[in-house]
């Protein structure tokens, strides 16, 4: 059996809460999942987004800007291929993971901080009172269970537990631009005081250094399969990456972030100050949604009209 999806445009918006305005946008078009099972209990699952692009908007309109995008117009943003064997056990078990991702751009700026600290905050209070953070029930969920017999609120037995079994995962290589605007407040005093020494500026600003990561072989046959949970896996690939940019070349980037930045004599000896790269996305992909006082969303006549259609 064989199910195709292809949407040509999808945006995802994450609103907030003090004060109820969207934050984040992120814009996908020409997403195209693709999903086959054969008899033989293998299943391949295809995704495919051919550009992507991740705006900020901030309070301040000064920070508001794309913060990821990419760039490339022959590869699609993301190709990605799962394959899964064994569609009937309770355990996920892929006997491998391709992922390709085209050439990115990424752009910060204290703006952009704050909005993330902002929503870490959020999401911590609500992780806190509704009691998911693995440390126990909710006051709320604890009061009411008071008094009540074990056997009648307990649900019966918990269901079998499942893993994520993965047999290898192939990842080809990482082109990043970036581009940042940051304040010298953030870093360490420390730090701080060898900076101004050496620049001779109260910000930090990088026009398009170059990040390079080479294709990645992990879990390939003869060793031993990744088991565990998603959170596992990401925090594997995760610390796959950085071990990897501590041993490998590290003087090409650092060579880059010179060379792309005013660290040093505030850019003046550098291209940096001469010949700045340009970001080759800067427009947003839409207006901020308005938003109520109450968080709800309103949208523009010509959507809420063809909403109107689908749901006669």
């Amino acid at each position: 059996s064989e199910l195709e999806v292809v949407i040509p445009r999808l945006s995802i918006s994450l609103i907030g809460e003090r004060p109820h305005r969207e934050v984040f946008r992120l814009s996908l078009q020409a997403l195209r999942l693709h999903d086959r099972r054969l008899s033989s209990g293998l299943e391949t699952l295809e995704l495919n987004v051919n550009r992507l692009q991740l705006d900020h908007h901030h309070r301040n309109p000064e920070g508001t800007g794309v913060v990821l995008a990419s760039v490339s117009s022959r590869d699609p943003a993301i190709k990605a291929r799962v394959t899964r064997e064994d569609t009937l056990s309770r355990d996920t078990r892929l006997r491998s993971m391709d992922l390709a991702i085209a050439r990115l751009e990424v752009t910060a700026d204290d703006g952009l901080l704050e909005s993330i600290a902002s929503i870490s905050e959020s999401l911590k209070s609500v992780v806190i009172a509704s009691g998911i953070n693995g440390k126990g029930l909710s006051l709320r969920d604890a009061i009411n269970r008071a008094g009540v017999p074990y056997n009648l609120v307990s649900g019966g037995p918990p269901p079998p537990s499942s893993k994520l079994v993965v047999s290898e995962v192939r990842v080809t290589p990482i082109d990043m631009r970036v581009f940042c605007r940051l304040s010298t407040r953030l870093l360490p005093e420390w730090l701080l005081v060898l900076f101004a020494v050496l620049s001779f500026s109260s910000n930090i600003q990088v026009d398009g250094a170059s990040f390079n990561f080479s294709g990645q072989h992990l879990f390939e046959q003869g060793r031993a399969p990744f088991e565990g949970s998603i959170g596992g896996l990401m925090e594997v690939l995760s610390k796959h990456y950085v071990n990897m940019s501590l041993k490998g070349d590290t003087l090409r980037p650092l060579v880059s972030v010179v060379f792309n930045s005013n660290l040093l004599l505030g850019g003046f000896l550098s291209r940096h100050f001469f010949f700045p790269k340009d970001r080759h996305v800067q427009n947003l992909s839409g207006p901020a949604l308005p938003t109520s006082k109450a968080g709800l969303v309103h949208f523009p006549n010509d959507i809420e009209d063809a909403l109107d259609f689908i749901g006669e």
